[in-house]
Formats: C-alpha cells, sequence, structure tokens
C-alpha cells in the first residue's frame, strides 16, 4: 500500500491493541525514514524505512525487546 521496506510505529502513536504484542525499540537516524501520512500530510503514526523485500536494514541501534513472553 505504501511500498516496500520496514514499517514501525512511533512508540507514543502506537495503538492500545498492540502495546502488549511483541516490540523491538530502536533508533534510527531521521534521514532514513519516511512519516507515512494522509492525502492532506496528516501523520498516522508509523513510518517506513525504504528497501526492497529481503533487504538488511542498516543503522539501527536496538534499544530494548518488549512483551517477549510465551503466548
Amino acid at each position: 500500500m505504501y511500498g516496500a521496506g520496514v514499517y514501525a510505529w512511533y512508540v507514543d502513536k502506537l495503538p492500545e491493541r498492540l502495546r502488549k504484542a511483541p516490540q523491538v525499540h530502536f533508533e534510527i537516524d531521521d534521514a532514513r525514514i519516511i512519516p507515512i501520512t494522509k492525502r492532506d500530510g496528516t501523520k498516522l503514526g508509523f513510518f517506513r524505512i525504504p528497501g526492497s523485500i529481503g533487504d538488511y536494514v542498516e543503522n539501527i541501534d536496538i534499544i530494548r525487546f518488549e512483551n517477549l513472553r510465551d503466548r
């Protein structure tokens, strides 16, 4: 729908329904991301790191993992 790449939510915009799902918190340079917006420019709370399917995503600094308990 928005193109190939890795999609991620901004931590403060994560929908309530996803808060208990397994998560990887990371940092990435803002110059490497494309915020996903509506046609009027309103940000939707998530972004894309462009790339082709199967590409390795470089320059991500992992902060922590959350909610990895057995489900």
